[in-house]
């Protein structure tokens, strides 16, 4: 918006909101609208553009505090009382696990032999406790033929020990998908060389959710059959690997955030900036779908500025409601990052046609920070379910924050790239020149004086906008003028 096109009078005001010029001043009378008081009643009272939006937004923001009062009852704490894993720390053993030396059938007869003193202590260890066997016909399928579980193997898988001892097929039903191949490498290797096995990786529990495991055996050969025996144990260390998870993501997101920091201080100009802060975002967040929407004149709809994963032309020309069914809407009334687990049973708001387009599953956004009022919102989505953490939050809204100071730095540097003559400020006020120029005798607007009738004077505008805030009628400085005049 150029300088000119700033300032309104009460009956631009009036034809652009379709009401009558009374109404307008009913407005400044309440102090529901801030003005500029020019001097004079011929000249009136002047309305920043910018807090003309501002009162359309606070007027928007009433018309749905119904829907915003519900949707603060939502519950904006479940993602972090999530966890991946309900059983107890596992503590590893580390005593050197005895080499088998016989056939699975004997090493069940001598661990029953035992008695009830060894059940007792072995019943007490945190962790799956086997006895396995590998053919030797070259196969490489470890057939895991259970001689003893321990009770604590119920707690880490919510699978019986007699199920596990009857079908051996079964653990590796629960080893994840993506790290079957390499454990069963790991056993083919430490089969091949005789060393000990000592093996982290992935395992489903009766509801899919994840445990990490470490798994911890030493293989022996039988002699009479030619079979690998392997004696050891299963430990849970989910919890562990969450911090550690934790911890690097953190660590990941604090260096992208100094990265985009840096790029924020560079020459990059606005619409750079924000394509790189998505890539970061979709990057770093590990999400399918970044977008940065930019709150348009009048509160009504948000449009697309940046994006990562949607369909090309979508920037510039994708909106999106900013009333409170949107995700982006809702954020903005709520006036708090927003967190989505599941979109499909989501209830405090139904999400926009362009995310369930996109078979959008979970998300989050945060606002980005404007003069006065919201700039934007910034969002990150996913196709599947997830629950994002706090630090995931605070990382997006780091990446706003720096889009917000760009976006002020930016504008202040287009504000101060020139200096206004008398005609100019006449302009952007909408007053008589000659009311600038009494201003400047008074002595109430610093000017520079170039020497010559014909060349007159320039304003700066900074000395323009301290001017201006020195007459500025915000709700307090109308009340003063009102008992100074009464």
């Amino acid at each position: 918006m150029s300088v000119e096109s700033q300032w309104l009078s009460v009956h631009d005001v009036a034809q652009l909101l379709q009401v009558k010029d009374e109404t307008v001043r009913r407005w400044i009378r309440r102090q529901e609208l801030a003005v500029l008081d020019i001097g004079g009643p011929r000249s009136g009272y002047r309305i920043r553009r910018e807090d003309l939006d501002h009162f359309i937004w606070q007027r928007y923001r009433m018309r749905n505090q119904d829907q915003q009062d519900r949707s603060h009852r939502a519950d904006f704490s479940s993602s972090d009382e999530h966890r991946i894993s309900r059983s107890p720390v596992a503590v590893r053993d580390n005593s050197s696990a005895a080499t088998a030396n016989g056939n699975v059938a004997g090493q069940e007869t001598r661990i029953k032999a035992d008695g009830s003193e060894y059940l007792s202590l072995i019943s007490r260890i945190p962790g799956v406790t086997y006895v396995a066997v590998e053919s030797g016909d070259g196969s490489d399928v470890l057939d895991r033929k259970i001689a003893f579980v321990s009770p604590e193997f119920e707690h880490i898988l919510e699978m019986s020990a007699a199920d596990m001892r009857a079908d051996s097929n079964r653990w590796w039903e629960r080893v994840h998908h993506e790290d079957v191949k390499r454990v069963r490498e790991a056993h083919r290797d430490v089969a091949a060389s005789g060393s000990r096995l000592s093996l982290e990786y992935r395992v489903l529990g009766r509801k899919r959710e994840v445990f990490w495991v470490h798994d911890e055996a030493v293989p022996s050969d039988d002699l009479k059959t030619n079979d690998v025996l392997w004696q050891g144990i299963v430990t849970n260390i989910s919890e562990r690997k969450q911090i550690e998870e934790a911890l690097h993501a953190q660590s990941t997101q604090q260096a992208a955030i100094a990265e985009l920091g840096q790029r924020a201080l560079g020459d990059l100009d606005l619409p750079d900036l924000m394509d790189e802060a998505v890539r970061f975002v979709q990057t770093t967040l590990a999400v399918e779908l970044t977008k940065v929407l930019q709150l348009q004149p009048g509160g009504e709809s948000l449009i697309m500025r940046a994006g990562v994963g949607w369909e090309p032309g979508a920037v510039d020309r994708v909106t999106v409601s900013a009333g409170a069914q949107s995700q982006a809407g809702y954020t903005l009334l709520s006036n708090e990052p927003v967190t989505v687990e599941d979109l499909a049973s989501e209830t405090r708001f139904h999400g926009p046609a362009l995310l369930h387009e996109y078979g959008v599953r979970s998300g989050i956004s945060v606002i980005i920070a404007g003069s006065g009022m919201p700039w934007g919102v910034i969002g990150a989505h996913v196709t599947t379910l997830r629950t994002f953490t706090r630090d995931d939050l605070n990382f997006l809204q780091s990446v706003a924050n720096i889009i917000a100071s760009a976006i002020r730095t930016k504008a202040s540097a287009r504000h101060d790239e020139r200096w206004l003559s008398v005609r100019s400020v006449a302009e952007t006020l909408r007053v008589n020149e000659e009311t600038v120029r009494r201003w400047v005798r008074r002595g109430e607007l610093p000017v520079i004086d170039l020497g010559s009738s014909r060349a007159g004077y320039r304003i700066h505008p900074s000395d323009l906008d301290q001017f201006i805030g020195e007459r500025y009628m915000g709700p307090d400085q109308q009340r003063l003028n009102r008992e100074a005049s009464g």
